[in-house]
């Protein structure tokens, strides 16, 4: 499942009810910091991506 909006996931990933793969940033998100990045993935498909909406 992909979230859009991450605000309301955070509880739920904090919480151990979920689990995030990684952040579709190049940098760790501050609201998941213990969530990896895209870039930090070691994908090098998904080194370069960013996601904006």
């Amino acid at each position: 499942m992909m979230a859009y909006v991450t605000s309301p996931i955070v509880p739920f990933v904090a919480n151990g009810s979920a689990r995030a793969l990684a952040a579709t940033a190049s940098s760790r998100w501050a609201a998941l910091p213990t969530v990896p990045s895209f870039a930090e993935t070691g994908i090098d498909a998904l080194r370069n991506y960013t996601y904006r909406s």
